[in-house]
Parts: C-alpha cells; structure tokens; sequence
C-alpha cells in the first residue's frame, strides 16, 4: 500500500480522522462525536479521558475504512480546538480536572480586574491578543487555585499543563511538548519570540514549571502505538495551511462552531488594528508565519441553539427554508450568545432578534440568524482591512457546505468567496504538515493542487449592502446596550 498521512482534527463537538495517500485522495476517513458540558451559566467543559478515546477511535476507524494498518502510516499531524485546555499529574496522566473549552467564560471578572490593574496593553503589545476569558491563561489560574493541592504540585513540577494536542501526545505517546501556534493562543508566550514569557506568567500566577517546551509545529517527534506523530498545530492554523493561505493577504474563514477569519501576515509579528488579534500561524523549518484574527464566538453554535429550541431545523431542510427567504424581511438577529469577538470583544453582548411583527415566518428568522453571524465576519474583515488588503476570502466548515451561505458571505463582504470541494481542511492541513516533515513531499509546491467549488461573485448592489449593514450596525449598538 502507498505511504499515508492521517490528519486528526480533536474538534469542540467532534473527533475526525481521515487518511490521505501521497496525491491527497481520501483513503478513508472517521468522525467520533464528544460531548460538551455546561456545568453553570458561562462554564463549558469536557471529560479528558472521552478525548483520548474519541482520537483513538477516530484513528482506528479512518485506517479500517482506507483497509490499512499503523504501519502503513508515514505520519500523523494533530489539529486540535485551539485554547482548550488540561492539567495533569505527570506520574499517572490522569487529569485533575475536566478539560476547560476555549468558549468557557468562568474568568470573565478576573479579565476585568487585570484589566483594571493596567495589564490589557501588555497582554496586547506582548501577545497579539486581547485579555480575555477565551484564552487559557486566567482559567489555568484559576484550576490551580480551585483544584486541592493544585497549586503546590503545579509549584514543584508534578502538574503537567497542555492544549488538546498537547494532551493527546502525553497520553498516546508519553511526550510534553506544543507547538508555537499553539503556545501563541494561551496569553503566556511572547509573540516575538515565541517562548513563555516571564514577565505574563508572573502577571497569570502560571509556574512556568507546569508548562511543556514550545516545538516547532513540524518539529514534534512522538510515536503513538505504531504511528509516528510529526506534526501538531491549532486547528485554525491547520485550516490556513490546509487552504494553502501562504501568501501574505490570504485569508479563510471556517465556518464552525464559532467563526474564523484569518488572514496570513508573513514571516514578522504583524501589528492588528484595534479589536483585531495577531498570532502564529505556524513555525516549521524553524520559520515563523504570523497570521492576523477575526473572531466571532458563537457561529454553528448559535444555528444548534435555535435548532435545540425548535425555531429552526438542520441541515439540508435549513439550506432549503433559506431559500425561501425574501430580501425585504426586516426580521435582524444579532447571535451573540457567548459575547462579541472582533471588533468590540465585549463579554456582557447578549443576543437579540429584532422586528418581529406577526407577518414574520420561519424563513424570515433562519436568514436573520446566518445574516447576524456573516454580518459579524464582516465587521471583523473590515476592521482587519485597516493593516491588511484582502481580495478574497477562501472558507471552509460546516455551515460552508449551504451555497446559499457562501453566496450570502460574499453578498455582504463584497469579496469573491472560494469554497473548497474537501470537506475540511483543518484534517488536511494537520495531514500535510506531518507529511512534509516526514519528506512524502520535499515543499509545500510539491504538494498536490485542491480543487474549489465555481467562485462565489458578490451580486448585492452596493445601496442595498450599504443599507443591510446600516441596519446590523444599529441592531448591534442596541443589544450591546442590553444589560
């Protein structure tokens, strides 16, 4: 059998594998789901050990679908839900606690308090990114001042701290170790250097002892059972190298539980317009590529919510019920369920929906929820617009898969919109950076072309897009003033 790469994407609702020969066709491919649990209001977490189980399964079952064993594997890249988190006891891996999901909004106060004390600008001028509760760095605090003993055992260097890859390696293959990119998103690491930071740990109250060393993101040397792990990067910086964002000015969103815009900035630490975040995208060949970020929190999450309350159905019937939709309805949704991201990063932003009279239908209310969360994406791109020219958007995630969406995107973006024909590239990203640091291809040239669907061309007349976003620019002032 031809040499194959696995890409493993741990994901927030989902586990996948899928297995790639040498030209990238799918040889066979898993989805495990894992299950997300919200304790209290603003808590979100996960079972650790369910983690490890789900990338097992997903591993074995993409290898029993492309009919191969471990040893036909060439190599492993990991993508995991970047800023989640786990601590555990080194001397027998078990996990003190559950694992901290990146939506997790339990420090929210103790952001606000450093903030307070003058540390925003920096956390900002250090790290790229702002302080707030999405990273891990308060949370982490906060376990090792919540969990018995935590804290003196952090201190002497029997706690291990990991992102999602980070603990998938220690568990599989007995190593401590992250990535750059990953080390990027935690509020601990230097943007400059990209190393943990001193001056931010003592700020977080993190040890730098409970830590793991910060490795190039194909530089991970591991070896889970039979299969060689060579590659580990956050799952939206395996996504921008998997849509072959290289250049600088490329950009993708991924269209997933929440929403990200990313744009690649080049070899240097780019500086962000306000509300914007900078971080690594990756380090391989001892190279750094820096990345500009757009976030929205709450994306497919907010689609699952109506779902779950019954305003809205899934899947192919919201894909026809969308195409129902007229452009005169005056029904606007601002899904901010979790907070705002870019630009505003506002955690007391609640959701609203606005305008409804008794002529409003099902269709009128699933076109305002996907408009309030592309309208988000656009704020997010113009504000990114500022430092950065971006002539076109490549996307990819679950809600990409609505043509109908990608349309609408690139409508109130005024940017031609490219969606890729694979399902996901965060898998194929994870894939190809542990291929080519295995030699299965000497350079990202070398890698085979990935085809894309018919661009998506803006066809929203400029008076009517200006006149939509004048609308969602009022309907968020007003629920930002919710309280």
């Amino acid at each position: 059998m031809t040499a194959l790469v696995l890409g493993l994407d741990q994901g927030t609702s989902s586990t996948r594998c899928v297995a790639l020969d040498e030209a990238l066709h799918e040889r066979g491919s898993a989805s495990v789901p894992v299950t997300v649990s919200f304790p209290a209001p603003g808590l979100v977490e996960q079972d650790p050990e369910a983690l490890v189980d789900s990338a097992q399964q997903a591993i074995a079952g993409a290898l029993s679908a492309a009919g191969a064993r471990p040893g036909d594997v060439a190599a492993l890249g990991i993508a995991n839900q970047t800023e989640t988190f786990v601590v555990w006891e080194r001397a027998t891996g078990r996990a003190i606690h559950p694992a901290l999901v990146w939506q997790d909004r339990r420090t929210h106060e103790t952001c606000a308090q450093l903030r307070a004390e003058g540390h925003a600008e920096l956390v900002r001028e250090r790290t790229g990114l702002e302080l707030d509760a999405t990273f891990p760095a308060t949370k982490l605090g906060w376990l090792l001042d919540h969990v018995d003993g935590a804290r003196s055992a952090a201190d002497d260097g029997r706690l291990a701290y990991g992102d999602v890859a980070s603990w998938l390696l220690a568990r599989l293959a007995g190593v401590h170790v992250t990535d750059a990119g990953n080390a990027a998103r935690t509020l601990l690491c230097s943007l400059d250097a990209l190393d943990w930071d001193a001056e931010l740990l003592e700020v977080f109250g993190v040890p730098r002892a409970v830590l793991p060393p910060v490795a190039d993101s194909d530089r991970i040397e591991a070896v889970a059972g039979e299969i060689a792990v060579r590659a580990a990067a956050g799952d939206q910086q395996a996504s921008l190298f998997g849509l072959r964002c290289w250049e600088p000015g490329t950009a993708k969103v991924t269209l997933g539980t929440g929403a990200f815009l990313w744009a690649q900035a080049g070899p240097t630490p780019p500086r962000a317009p306000a509300g914007v975040l900078a971080s690594c995208a990756w380090r391989r060949e001892a190279t750094s590529s820096y990345a500009l970020e757009g976030f929205v929190p709450t994306a497919g999450a907010a689609v699952d919510w109506f779902g779950r309350v019954g305003a809205l159905p899934a899947g192919s019937e919201l894909d026809a019920l969308l195409e129902e939709t007229s452009a005169d309805a005056a029904v606007t949704c601002v899904p901010m369920l979790q907070g705002s991201g870019t630009p505003s990063w506002d955690a007391r932003a609640r959701g609203a929906v606005l305008g409804l009279d008794l002529g409003t239908t099902r269709a009128d209310l699933a076109r305002a929820v996907i408009d309030g969360i592309l309208h988000q994406i656009v704020d997010a791109l113009e504000a990114m617009a500022e430092r950065l020219a971006i002539d076109e958007l490549r996307v990819d995630g679950g809600l990409s898969r609505s043509a109908w969406i990608v349309q609408r995107l690139a409508d109130l973006a005024a940017t031609p919109v490219h969606r890729t024909t694979r399902p996901d590239c965060t898998m194929l990203g994870a894939a190809t950076l542990a291929g080519l640091a295995a030699g299965i291809w000497e350079s990202p040239d070398a890698l085979p072309e990935i085809a894309f669907d018919p661009v998506a061309e803006p066809s929203l007349a400029p008076s009517a897009r200006a006149a939509e976003r004048e609308r969602w620019a009022a309907a968020r002032g007003l629920a930002a003033r919710w309280r």
